[in-house]
């Protein structure tokens, strides 16, 4: 019972936090920029890594599809442009939301509308249910409050910044913990269907979680800043190297104990990538996950 529960919790929040993440720069990203060089950039840094990774990971699975749990075919593979796969949906949607935001962008009035903007997208996502997914519109109607949170966050930081405390540490991590419990544990909820209840958990964790990262950007955590700065590297490359130990820890050593699974498979899939990371700079092979520029272009 604990690893389904440890699933939903974990799925209950993280995704709405990258879209908090990628909502935090976006209007310093836009402000001094043309918006046709602005969504330029995101073809450059989100779409090309979408696409050339949907092409090496599809190429993976592939080949190995005996050994996997869904069977890939070429011709999935090849329909990225306009069905993404497995974690790259990510990128396509926050492409989606990219270009929604850039077309109501304007830099006198758009933070002064973010609440109203917030509270739309709000409502947007409890009833996300009755859009449907046509057009990958779900993309956007389950995802667009979370990036203007971030938005916000970022508007009112220096405030943020000042009431985030221990003290609200302590609240945020009680009413993490008991609404995970009460939601997922207690009354046996999924994740999905999307609703009030699950919008109000990914608030609350985010907020926990902003808190947590407020408290320790006190502290020289290098390497953890070290690890965020290469997050999308990770993200792009975590599933072939944990799905990779998943094979290796049940079909040879025959390991079925969901808890190694979980830590090893964790750790293989953070340290992984960086690793290969580390070889792709060292050979000069950036363009795997840098559009090809005779400029450096950093990926965060």
């Amino acid at each position: 019972m604990f690893a389904p529960s440890l699933d939903n919790v974990i799925y209950s929040f993280h995704m709405p936090l990258f879209f908090f993440l990628s909502g935090l720069f976006f209007v310093s990203s836009i402000k001094n920029r043309s918006k046709k060089v602005f969504l330029w950039s995101k073809f450059k840094n989100v779409i090309y890594p979408y696409a050339v990774w949907s092409l090496i990971q599809g190429g993976v699975e592939v080949f190995f599809s005996k050994y996997t749990n869904a069977k890939t075919s070429i011709s999935d593979v090849l329909l990225f442009p306009l069905y993404p796969r497995a974690q790259f949906w990510f990128l396509y949607a926050l492409f989606m939301i990219f270009i929604i935001c850039a077309i109501i962008y304007h830099k006198k009035y758009f933070l002064k509308l973010l609440p109203v903007f917030f509270l739309v997208s709000f409502v947007v996502y409890v009833c996300s249910g009755d859009f449907g997914n046509g057009f990958h519109f779900n993309y956007v109607s389950q995802n667009t409050v979370f990036f203007f949170l971030g938005c916000m966050f970022s508007k009112y930081y220096q405030i943020l910044m000042k009431i985030m405390s221990n003290k609200s540490f302590a609240v945020l991590t009680c009413l993490f913990v008991l609404m995970e419990y009460l939601y997922f544990i207690q009354y046996g909820n999924n994740y999905l269907p999307l609703n009030l209840y699950t919008a109000l958990i990914a608030l609350i964790s985010i907020a926990w979680v902003s808190n947590t990262s407020i408290l320790l950007s006190g502290y020289n955590f290098r390497w953890l800043e070290n690890i965020g700065k290469l997050s999308l590297i990770i993200y792009l490359v975590h599933i072939l190297a944990a799905s990779g130990t998943r094979i290796i820890l049940s079909k040879i050593f025959h390991v079925e104990s969901w808890l190694i699974h979980v830590l090893l498979g964790t750790f293989i899939g953070v340290t992984a990538p960086l690793i290969f990371y580390k070889l792709v700079v060292r050979y000069r092979l950036n363009f795997i996950f840098e559009y090809p520029s005779h400029k450096k272009i950093t990926i965060v």
